[in-house]
């Protein structure tokens, strides 16, 4: 972090460059804490969905059943839709509560907590990429080419070392996790894209009409977290620093959940019945 603040002093880059550090104290430290708070809803959702969904795959892969594998794929992005837009907008509009419950305290202060928070709601608007992409790779793996997200893993590598050192001198350190996220879009943009030349033309319907309901809940669902959020109190107590997480996060998942009853979509229910979906679900036959 040659170009971020420190406490004191200047870098030894810095020096010799004659320039000031164009990032503030705290940054990589913000950074970190950002991209931990990500990769939890990305753990329990779309690593364990890849997983499961893996080996349905890899069996329909070799039975040359490529329709089945379409199917299979296409309701396993329904089941992305339906949990990641949530979880990406859950984790945009609790950032504040949440970097205040877990990290202000001691020589955390609000300026640390001000771009610590800005870190993850970065992060957590792109949650439903870094998921969708859990699953596309596993497709690709399915099929047995390796190579193909090597290869695009590097060029989105690339982009983002790209952007981070362009961006950061007009955007600060919020560049690097604006530049991990854009970089992950163009990453699943492009995988899409190989993937359906390889297998054939996914059957996007299905998906998109998914996407409708689960955009409209989410709607909801935000408007309950805002509005709880605004009838609470502000005062700065660790009693309070939990209400105001946990009472958004209560009325968030109970407005989401009631809206994916009234709106149908399906693929909510299927996993709270199950936690995961089973092979029938996902198109395999027996």
């Amino acid at each position: 972090w040659g170009l971020s603040r420190p406490d004191a002093g200047e870098t030894a880059l810095s020096s010799s460059l004659g320039i000031e550090p164009v990032l503030a104290s705290g940054t990589a430290s913000a950074l970190y804490l950002g991209q931990r708070l990500y990769q939890f809803p990305l753990g329990v959702f779309g690593v364990a969905l890849g997983t499961v969904l893996f080996p349905v795959l890899t069996q329909q892969a070799e039975r040359d059943d490529m329709a089945g594998f379409r199917l299979s794929l296409r309701r396993g992005l329904q089941l992305v839709v339906a949990i990641s837009i949530p979880a990406s907008a859950g984790l945009y509009l609790l950032a504040q509560p949440v970097t205040l419950l877990l990290f202000q305290r001691g020589r955390f202060d609000a300026a640390d907590a001000a771009l610590t928070t800005t870190m993850i709601a970065t992060y957590g608007a792109g949650v439903w990429a870094f998921i969708a992409l859990q699953i596309i790779n596993r497709a690709f793996y399915a099929v047995g080419d390796r190579m193909t997200p090597m290869k695009l893993g590097l060029f989105a590598l690339l982009f983002n070392i790209t952007f981070n050192l362009t961006a950061i001198w007009w955007l600060g350190g919020v560049a690097l996790a604006l530049g991990g996220v854009l970089a992950v879009g163009l990453q699943l943009l492009f995988s899409l894209n190989q993937l359906t030349v390889r297998i054939g033309q996914l059957d996007w319907q299905p998906v998109h009409r998914t996407f409708l309901k689960v955009a409209a809940a989410t709607a909801l669902m935000t408007l309950a977290v805002l509005g709880t959020q605004s009838l609470l109190p502000t005062s700065d107590t660790l009693t309070v620093r939990c209400v105001r997480v946990l009472a958004p996060l209560l009325s968030g998942t109970v407005v989401y959940l009631g809206a994916s009853y009234f709106l149908r979509i399906n693929e909510v229910w299927s996993l709270l019945r199950s936690e995961l979906p089973d092979a029938e679900e996902l198109g395999v036959s027996s």
